[in-house]
Parts: C-alpha cells; sequence; structure tokens
C-alpha cells in the first residue's frame, strides 16, 4: 500500500526568507511555547525537589540542598499536590474508586517539615504548571518573607543549556 500526502499549498517565498534565522523563529518564543506545553517531569515533587531546592541559612536549620530522605513522613503530602486522589473501597459497587482530595488538615510539631513540603509543592507548580496558590498567612510582613524565602530556594536555570543559579 502507497500513502500519498496532499500537496503542500504554495508559501509566499518573501515570508520565508524573513523569517529565517530571526528570534521568532528560533529565539525566546519557541523556547516559551516548548516549556508552556510540554509535559511535567514523570519523577515526583519530591524528587525534584532533592535536585532543584535550595535551603539557605536564615531558612533552615541545615542549610544546603533539600533532602527529603530526611523527612520521609512528608513524601505522601507531596505527592498529593500533584495527584490530590485516594483510592478508596467501595462496597457497594465492590471495587476500588478515586476519590478526589480537597483538604489536608495536619497537626505537626514546629519544624517537621511539613511547611517546607507545601514550599516545594508551590515552587514545583510555578514552574511547571502555575496557577494561582492561596498560602494564608496572618500578616503582611510574614507573608512577603514567606514569598521570597520560597522563590530564592528554587534554583533556576538563566538558558536551557546553562547550570541552575540561585535568586539572592
Amino acid at each position: 500500500m502507497i500513502l500519498l500526502s496532499p500537496p503542500e499549498p504554495p508559501a509566499a517565498p518573501a515570508l520565508r526568507t524573513s523569517l529565517r534565522g530571526s528570534p521568532w523563529r528560533t529565539g525566546l518564543v519557541p523556547q516559551i511555547f516548548r516549556r508552556a506545553f510540554a509535559d511535567p517531569p514523570s519523577e515526583e515533587i519530591w524528587e525534584w525537589a532533592d535536585e532543584n531546592v535550595w535551603l539557605a541559612n536564615e531558612d533552615a536549620a541545615e542549610p544546603g540542598p533539600y533532602r527529603s530522605a530526611k523527612t520521609t513522613w512528608t513524601r505522601r503530602l507531596q505527592e498529593l499536590f500533584r495527584h490530590p486522589y485516594r483510592y478508596c473501597y467501595d462496597r457497594a459497587a465492590k471495587q476500588w474508586v478515586p476519590v478526589r482530595i480537597s483538604k489536608i488538615i495536619v497537626q505537626k510539631s514546629s519544624q517537621s517539615g511539613f511547611s517546607e513540603a507545601c514550599f516545594n509543592g508551590i515552587r514545583w507548580r510555578a514552574t511547571f504548571r502555575p496557577r494561582n496558590v492561596i498560602f494564608a498567612i496572618d500578616s503582611e510582613a510574614e507573608a512577603k518573607k514567606v514569598a521570597r524565602r520560597v522563590l530564592r530556594s528554587l534554583q533556576l536555570p538563566t538558558s536551557p543549556s546553562s547550570p541552575a543559579t540561585r535568586i539572592t
């Protein structure tokens, strides 16, 4: 069997030659579209955070790269940011059904890693699936401090081929 594709309509030669080598064709715009429509990485948020989050001296008891191995109990919370479902057994239907989780309530001690886990979810969303996020804090000064902390600890590449740099 031979498949023939329909002939391409003739294009205006002036348009093709004028865009060749221009920034609109090879520069920033195609990079933006590739990033905007790319699939997010297959790794979990805590795995991504292990490689991309840097904790500053004033932000953590142990500054340096984020290590989820130190707070393994926060991994499930970070997974829920990406996959907000839990499977529950439906006795009437006699099958497991996914149930969407819309609210998470945590009773925790201070400095247990849960705030940083929430920040990792916000960082991941800001990097791969931008959207509005509500993180309620009781004062404007504290909110600005937290916003700077979340952005500062994210290592952002300056270009697709360069190594990651840190926002200060």
